[in-house]
């Protein structure tokens, strides 16, 4: 199991080092998939969302595991069926390195021996998504998209 922890810190420090591939990526829209519009506007959202999402449930995941005695084999469980249930978000939004790591990772839990090695295991996963999410962050047009939310809402009938 080290070696696949060991496989999660050079891909978290890759991360924290460069804008990787699939970020750049996400604002192409021949690289993957598109709104109707033919835009990359919603897979870049859904992939800042999906990073905000996985990082702060592997949090959680991380800070019970440090904090309580819990039963380490049902963390395993949980973890491993969290893990493969992002695999199809981060997919969808265009993030397929993200994917493959998840999909690996849900494999990898069972391996996983011990509650420090669960903990480190999340540590990376958590400094991962978090660094993914900062790499995609600027990506999104968040003063442009809530001057038009707040031009448009009056317009919109029946809104408050």
């Amino acid at each position: 199991m080290s070696d696949f922890i060991e496989k999660l810190k050079a891909v978290r420090e890759a991360v924290w080092e460069k804008n990787p591939d699939q970020v750049e990526d996400l604002l192409d829209p021949s690289k993957g998939y598109t709104d109707t519009w033919d835009s990359a506007f919603f897979p870049t959202l859904y992939g800042w969302l999906e990073t905000v999402c996985s990082r702060n449930v592997l949090y959680v995941m991380r800070k019970t595991l440090i904090e309580k005695d819990l039963d380490l084999e049902t963390v395993k469980q949980i973890l491993e069926e969290l893990l493969a249930m992002y695999v199809p978000f981060v997919t969808w939004a265009n993030l397929p390195d993200t994917a493959s790591l998840f999909q690996e990772a849900s494999e990898a839990v069972s391996d996983l021996s011990s509650k420090e090695q669960v903990t480190e295991f999340l540590e990376e996963l958590v400094l991962y998504t978090g660094r993914l999410n900062y790499r995609i962050e600027p990506l999104m047009p968040w003063p442009e998209l809530i001057q038009t939310f707040d031009a448009t809402r009056s317009q919109v009938p029946g809104s408050l």
